[in-house]
């Protein structure tokens, strides 16, 4: 069965960051859950928003149940060779549950935390298309929204995961405390 290391976090947190090392260190593959949605969007020929990344995530979630992105990328995974597999976006426990059933004891969900306007200045700092903020208060009410809105449940994650991360310092930090999680 495969290992398979699970990151949720906010938004800025440091999670992708985090997977992406992991898998480095791993030498294995590296998946989003977040580009599942991507890809839809593209494939729908919709622009990649942030908006519009949490509204079609909802209405498939409401179509399909909260695990749809979580089942579609579970089905990908299992087609690899990989023995070991890196997942990040986990974004409410329906995804978590997904991958609990289908990879049992060898799902292992980490946290990676960091307070939120070190993770606004983060945000701000990058300017990804989907990520535009115009102030801290419009990065707090999407943060609501993520944290226990319909299809979402990002602090019941953080709660339900087996190990944290705290990420307020910086990359080589991070760094640092991830090649002693998975080492």
């Amino acid at each position: 069965m495969k290992l398979v290391l699970g990151f949720t976090g906010f938004f800025a947190s440091g999670k992708s960051t985090a997977a992406r090392y992991a898998g480095r260190i791993l030498k294995c593959p590296t998946f989003a859950l977040g580009d599942e949605v991507r890809l839809a969007l593209r494939e729908r020929k919709r622009r990649v928003t942030r908006e519009a990344l949490q509204e079609l995530s909802a209405a498939e979630k409401a179509k399909h149940g909260n695990g749809v992105w979580a089942k579609r990328l579970v089905a990908r995974i299992n087609k690899t060779k990989a023995k070991t597999t890196v997942v990040e976006g986990f974004r409410n426990l329906d995804e978590v549950r997904v991958f609990r059933r289908a990879f049992k004891k060898k799902f292992v969900l980490i946290a990676v935390t960091a307070p939120i306007d070190v993770r606004y200045r983060r945000a701000k700092r990058r300017m990804r298309e989907s990520e535009r903020v115009a102030s801290l208060a419009a990065f707090k009410k999407s943060e609501a929204r993520e944290a226990k809105g319909a299809g979402w449940g990002i602090t019941e994650c953080i709660a339900y995961a087996d190990k944290e991360i705290k990420n307020s310092g910086n990359e080589v930090e991070l760094r640092k405390k991830i090649k002693l999680l998975v080492s």
